[in-house]
């Protein structure tokens, strides 16, 4: 029996893979004489013939659960904006697989139209309008946080309205993503000085398995959350950065409601406590230091804490590279 089992795995993974890489079903494709394949054989997420009528494509839903995990309507809506559908290749215009050993050239026609093609996330879109409408705090806890230029803006504005914003992100010696950190730490001092009260997570955090994963010797901040005003909350997949805003497909859940709200403040308040995270300052030069406790005394660093050179190096190498929108 064990061996009827095995053999039927190797020919059902022998199948599925030919499917995948091997297309026969012309409707797979954008559009005649092209290598570029759809998320979706036939275009239904949920892999139906003819809205249903024709039953299910088992072919189509075979060969994209051998190389995907999960999908959503997301992928096949063609609304302007807020559609994300999906297109991928494996083929070059020749016809041959694309080798992993060469480089290859992505031709675009010239000046494309991309706000008719390019999606901007409705998630982002209700948190701006949301900080938008602020009046008192916006607390943030966020395992990535890469602002934008136009977000120092925003941050004047809310320094002059008077709300106070909190946040908490992973520091260096935390953070899992050393490029995710590059993207944070490039306007680290803009952010401070317009008002921010910033706290970067300790790799040696004491705070429970519920708010971190751990390796053998260190924390890492993973919660996404945030709190406007005390009285309403989000909490999703999504990080306050460019590639949740713009490739990602994230999820989020938003409540009205004071006291959830009060909930999640009391255990965003936990994870800023000194012995927990780093409070990151400007002194009088306009540089940053780092304020934290040990045994119950103060402690300073003047250069990112419990990093070595070459995490600060490269680090500070990738915030120089033009790959902003992809952190």
């Amino acid at each position: 029996m064990k061996g009827i089992l095995t053999k039927s795995a190797e020919i059902a993974n022998a199948t599925a893979r030919t499917m995948l890489w091997y297309e026969r079903d012309k409707s797979a494709f954008l559009y005649e004489g092209s290598h570029w394949k759809r998320g979706f054989v036939g275009g239904s997420y949920e892999y139906l013939k003819d809205d249903g009528m024709g039953g299910r494509n088992l072919d189509a839903r075979s060969q994209f659960y051998y190389f995907a995990t999960v999908n959503t309507p997301a992928m096949t809506w063609k609304l302007v904006g807020k559609g994300s559908q999906y297109a991928w290749g494996y083929l070059v215009s020749q016809g041959n697989y694309l080798d992993g050993g060469k480089n290859y050239k992505l031709n675009l026609p010239k000046d494309p139209p991309a706000e008719k093609f390019i999606s901007d996330g409705t998630i982002l879109k209700d948190i701006q309008g949301k900080i938008a409408t602020l009046q008192k705090d916006l607390l943030i806890e966020s395992a990535y946080f890469v602002m934008r230029e136009e977000s120092i803006d925003t941050m004047k504005d809310l320094q002059e309205r008077g709300v106070r914003v909190r946040v908490l992100t992973n520091s260096l010696a935390s953070n899992d993503v050393v490029a995710a950190h590059a993207g944070h730490a490039k306007r680290r001092e803009a952010m401070i000085a317009n008002g921010m009260e910033l706290y970067e997570y300790r790799p040696d955090s004491r705070v429970g398995k519920t708010r971190a994963y751990r390796g053998e010797s260190k924390a890492a901040l993973h919660t996404k959350a945030m709190v406007f005003d005390r009285e309403s909350v989000f909490i999703g997949s999504f990080n306050l950065d460019p590639r949740s805003a713009a490739i990602n497909t994230e999820a989020g859940l938003y409540v009205e409601s004071p006291e959830l709200a009060q909930q999640v403040i009391e255990y965003m308040d936990e994870g800023v406590q000194p012995e927990n995270s780093y409070r990151v300052l400007l002194d009088e030069s306009g540089d940053l230091y780092w304020v934290t406790e040990v045994d119950g005394n103060e402690v300073r660093y003047y250069k990112e804490p419990e990093t070595t050179f070459g995490q600060r190096f490269m680090s500070g190498f990738i915030m120089i590279l033009p790959v902003e929108h992809q952190l």
